[in-house]
């Protein structure tokens, strides 16, 4: 049974994954960014290649000498240097923010820190 939340107008029953979903959004807080950078957000369906995407985020690791991810691991976030990576593995998809801090506006995107051949 889920307690209910009352105002003198309205009673909201509060959802059976709530707590689940709360702890998820926890347990990846959003980045703090500062005004001055630039961010590259995309979000890749991997269908049956999960494997693969991971394999790919661990070849950006080692191009730039970062420790990677555990293979089971749902996340990373860590600075590469130029860029920071924030990337996230959900059950069908992955999500890959790059954030590129003190940069001149407009002068680039995220992306211009990634090998072109990644």
């Amino acid at each position: 049974m889920n307690p209910d939340i009352s105002a003198p107008v309205i009673t909201l029953q509060v959802h059976p994954w709530r707590s689940s979903l709360y702890e998820e959004l926890h347990n990846r807080p959003s980045p703090i960014i500062d005004g001055a950078c630039h961010i590259t957000h995309f979000t890749v369906m991997f269908g049956d290649a999960k494997q693969a995407v991971y394999e790919h985020v661990v070849d950006l690791c080692k191009r730039f000498s970062v420790p990677p991810p555990a293979a089971d691991s749902s996340c990373l976030y860590m600075d590469f240097g130029g860029f920071e990576l924030r990337w996230e593995r959900h059950l069908e998809f992955s999500n890959f923010t790059f954030i590129c801090p003190n940069v001149k506006p407009f002068s680039a995107d995220a992306l211009s820190f990634i090998p072109k051949d990644w």
